[in-house]
């Protein structure tokens, strides 16, 4: 792997990382900035590198390191209410990865076909998360499903709005030095 998508794997990474800082309780499952950061630097990397970030993000709390939510980290996070949404973390990756790459290929040509390409691959991590999530949660705290959906989807849905929207607007600008980077030293 090149030094580049190294660097930047980390880069996505450390976001993710700072994205947990900002959290404010809920209830079981606090409101973070982690999935903005996530869609983002998924539709910026692509499948590769958004695979990699997730990993090494769920890595390094695994071990310790004080990287989720509330600034904690521990593999006891895995088996908490949360564990479901941070285990979701590496298939939305994947799936706003992959719509990245396509999307991509349409950056420099049309915004709107960009953006059909991005959206879908947003919206469909952010689904995932939730599949991931609540059953996890259901299952944790011995709630029904009507309880779960109140805990761990109802409180969310504004603001994953809002992050959808944000990660978009982060990524299309972000796009043209993303690029640039990721294709620095790749050989022809």
């Amino acid at each position: 792997m090149p030094t580049q998508r190294i660097v930047f794997t980390a880069l996505a990474a450390a976001l993710i990382a700072v994205g947990a800082y900002v959290a404010v309780p809920v209830g079981p499952v606090p409101v973070t900035l982690q999935t903005l950061f996530l869609i983002t630097v998924s539709l910026l990397g692509g499948f590769r590198i958004a695979l990699s970030a997730s990993l090494l993000y769920l890595l390094m709390g695994a071990v310790g390191l004080p990287v989720f939510s509330g600034g904690t980290g521990g593999i006891a996070h895995f088996f908490s209410p949360t564990g479901g949404y941070l285990i979701g973390m590496v298939p939305a990756a994947c799936i706003a990865g992959f719509f990245g790459d396509q999307a991509s290929c349409f950056r420099n040509t049309s915004r709107t076909t960009w953006l059909i390409w991005a959206l879908p691959g947003a919206l469909l991590a952010s689904l995932v998360i939730y599949m991931t999530g609540v059953p996890w949660l259901k299952a944790s705290l011995g709630i029904t499903w009507a309880g779960a959906a109140a805990a761990g989807i109802i409180p969310f849905i504004i603001g994953d709005v809002l992050k959808i929207a944000a990660s978009l607007a982060l990524a299309w600008i972000f796009s043209d030095r993303a690029s640039l980077l990721l294709s620095a030293g790749r050989e022809d």
